[in-house]
């Protein structure tokens, strides 16, 4: 007798996984901008002083003080926040997204952890109730 039910199950399961792929990248890269935003709002005060008969620019400590976003000073730390995977199939497959600092810029790390300043861990406690219902809900294409 000829079977007459066609599951599509398999199907299901793999456009769920896609659609949670999707809303998991978007609250990533939700997380990666607030966190560059967060990072570059603030500059440390800068004098002009005389070094050796030239004008020279110089930071004026302190750059930031404990509870605080470290203060931009060249950029490279709020340049260095990325998330991986980055790619759709990856993050279907295990269904998980790191996100951090770049291998090169591992002082936001001890910033962070040693100095005690304001990094990742603050932005995401800050942003939790929002990326659970981005990683929760649709994505709009």
């Amino acid at each position: 007798m000829p079977s007459m039910y066609n599951s599509n199950a398999g199907n299901l399961v793999e456009e769920a996984k896609k659609a949670a792929a999707k809303n998991l990248l978007a609250a990533a890269v939700y997380f990666q901008s607030q966190l560059m935003r967060k990072l570059g709002e603030r500059t440390p005060k800068m004098v002009t002083k005389r070094i050796k008969g030239a004008s020279r620019r110089v930071y004026v400590p302190p750059y930031s003080l404990p509870g605080e976003y470290p203060m931009k000073r060249t950029g490279f730390l709020q340049a260095s926040v990325r998330f991986e995977p980055s790619n759709l199939a990856e993050v279907a497959a295990s269904l998980k997204v790191r996100v951090g600092y770049s291998y090169n810029a591992k002082y936001g790390a001890i910033l962070e952890f040693k100095m005690l300043r304001a990094g990742l861990r603050k932005t995401l406690t800050d942003l939790t109730p929002f990326l659970q219902k981005l990683a929760s809900g649709t994505v709009i294409e």
